[in-house]
């Protein structure tokens, strides 16, 4: 019985394995087909990544990606650690991510903060994708959710790993303060495009 318990338990394993590669090959897949059709010169474009979503959205496998992300993002944020990522391949991941369900992308901001902390992405890239994102839902998920517990564990994680940086400090203190969601609720009361989109807001179940 014992045998037979640990040789399910191998096999559940590798299944769970061999998926996760095939998640992998699949990312890289089209990771590449996204730098290959762009141009990595383009996507490298700019020193601050904020431009570049509206050029990696004309992608229909950058589209495929994002599809893929809630599956596939645990998978993706590893290749980080184990490979040594180029910047075009860095900034395709990592915009991704953007497009996540609000309680997965929680999960998700506090591992690429992990990354940032080690070393394994750039400043900007934290600060240019996920603390003063491109899109609005996001910058909305942070200042909607701001007084949310895993948000308010988050923030306060981020305050530290900028300890000596002001300008940040006074970033994330404008978000925690409940400033920024008032800014947002103002901007969307002013705009009906906004208006009719919707806030992420995070669950706390």
């Amino acid at each position: 019985m014992k045998r037979s318990v640990a040789m399910l338990a191998f096999t559940v394993q590798g299944v769970f394995m061999a998926q996760g590669e095939d998640n992998m090959q699949s990312n890289q897949v089209f990771v590449t087909s996204v730098i290959q059709t762009l141009g990595e010169k383009a996507i490298n474009a700019f020193p601050d990544p904020s431009p570049i979503l509206g050029l990696l959205e004309t992608s229909l496998d950058f589209a495929r990606l994002c599809e893929g992300a809630e599956k596939t993002w645990k998978e993706s944020i590893s290749s980080f650690a184990t490979n040594s990522l180029n910047r075009a391949s860095r900034l395709v991941l990592l915009h991704s991510y953007l497009y996540l369900s609000p309680k997965v992308y929680m999960r998700c901001l506090e591992q690429v903060l992990d990354l940032f902390q080690q070393g394994r992405i750039q400043r900007d890239e934290l600060v240019y994708i996920f603390l003063i994102p491109p899109r609005e839902e996001n910058r909305w998920f942070l200042s909607y959710n701001a007084d949310k517990s895993p948000m308010v564990k988050f923030l306060q994680w981020v305050r530290a790993a900028f300890e000596h940086d002001t300008q940040m400090k006074h970033l994330i203190g404008f978000i925690i303060e409940g400033k920024a969601r008032i800014r947002d609720e103002l901007l969307r009361s002013e705009k009906v495009s906004l208006s009719k989109r919707n806030v992420p807001y995070l669950s706390e179940d």
